[in-house]
């Protein structure tokens, strides 16, 4: 049987912010993709595109339940069916997709990831544009040591260089971590995933959506926390000796 993603949010939001976060372009672009058009209607094409990873991608409308469930596809891109069961709550089930176990998990963990991103956006910064910066970096590790480097406290601190570091984890996937960042009003993603089926990438991905901050001044430190990472990616670390 093809596997079948599935992702759930739950936050204290009213229940129709949810469904316009993802039914309305610019409120799209407030969580998830970095530009999005089309509209949401059946028949019709939703594209998303996002800065860094790739050619838009382009779904089609199969069903809309306005404030209830809402089903894209894509060829190449299975479908995407998403149901809002009531107050706060989405339920996200991905299938049909073409797709080896490594790069499932991969999209599994992105979507955990953006789910989460969803939750704190609804909540406290909603209808505010965001901004993003990614920096990113091909590497070789070992996604579960990766994993802790990403996940505890002792041993972020030994790689993050940046300003008034984050703290809060807003959601952890078991290979990626979110965290609440207050500094810059927003979050820091710590992502690692596969560029085909070999290639590993190795990013941070800032989002902020307080206006008056300036992301372009976090770009040398966000670099050089990756550069901090690589030498303790073939670092053994407490119980892995």
């Amino acid at each position: 049987m093809a596997r079948v993603l599935e992702a759930v949010l739950r936050a204290n939001v009213p229940a129709r912010r949810l469904w316009r976060a993802w039914t309305e372009p610019r409120l799209v672009e407030g969580w998830y993709a970095d530009e999005v058009t089309g509209e949401p209607k059946q028949g019709a094409y939703y594209t998303w595109r996002f800065d860094g990873f790739g050619p838009p991608q382009a779904l089609e409308v199969k069903e809309v339940d306005p404030g209830r469930r809402l089903v894209l596809a894509a060829t190449g891109y299975g479908q995407i069916e998403v149901l809002f069961p009531g107050r706060g709550q989405v339920s996200l089930r991905h299938s049909e997709l073409p797709f080896s176990d490594v790069l499932l998990d991969d999209c599994e963990s992105g979507w955990r990831m953006a789910l989460a991103t969803l939750g704190h956006y609804a909540a406290n910064y909603f209808e505010q544009p965001k901004r993003t910066l990614l920096v990113m970096r091909e590497a070789r590790f070992d996604f579960a040591h990766l994993h802790r480097l990403f996940s505890d406290a002792k041993h972020f601190r030994r790689w993050f260089d940046g300003p008034e570091p984050p703290r809060d984890i807003l959601v952890d996937t078991g290979r990626e971590v979110c965290r609440r960042w207050d500094y810059i009003g927003g979050t820091l993603e710590a992502k690692a995933f596969h560029s085909g089926e070999e290639k590993t990438m190795l990013a941070l991905r800032a989002l902020s959506w307080a206006r008056e901050y300036d992301l372009d001044l976090l770009r040398g430190a966000l670099q050089s926390s990756l550069g901090n990472l690589l030498p303790l990616l073939d670092e053994p670390l407490e119980n892995e000796e």
